[in-house]
């Protein structure tokens, strides 16, 4: 971690970040969210290094909801209440801001907007099947 956060290594930082290695360190906690998270948080981490500083502060899935409720402020609003929706929205949301804070800093890998669009795909399919089944 070190080397990691030296400003002299910053250009390795995606480098590092790739090493399966080193990505298992940090996301294991998270295999027990539910549908394709478990895959996706640690290729989030792999492309992005402010995701991954997220991920490394905040630890588990508790922590990070417990940081994170505000994101899901607006599903609230909607009365969206599944909870695995709302699970994938709240990492959705923190992907959304660590890219958008590494834009200017640098630190996204590569395929990080792949992985976006991906994730938005995803997350439209669970909102479409969220509103058949409120309907």
């Amino acid at each position: 971690m070190k080397l990691y956060h030296y400003r002299e290594f910053r250009a390795l930082r995606p480098l590092i970040r790739e090493q399966p290695w080193f990505v298992s360190l940090f996301t294991g906690s998270f295999n027990s969210l539910p549908g394709a998270l478990p895959e996706l948080i640690p290729e989030m981490v792999r492309r992005s290094h402010s995701f991954f500083e997220t991920i490394q502060r905040n630890g588990t899935p508790e922590k990070m909801r417990e940081t994170y409720q505000a994101c899901l402020s607006m599903n609230r609003v909607l009365g969206i209440t599944d909870p695995d929706l709302n699970e994938y929205y709240l990492y959705y949301q923190v992907y959304v801001h660590a890219i958008i804070r590494d834009i200017p800093e640098g630190g996204l890998g590569e395929g990080f907007a792949d992985l976006l669009t991906r994730l938005q795909e995803e997350l439209e399919v669970m909102v479409t099947n969220e509103r058949k089944t409120q309907s």
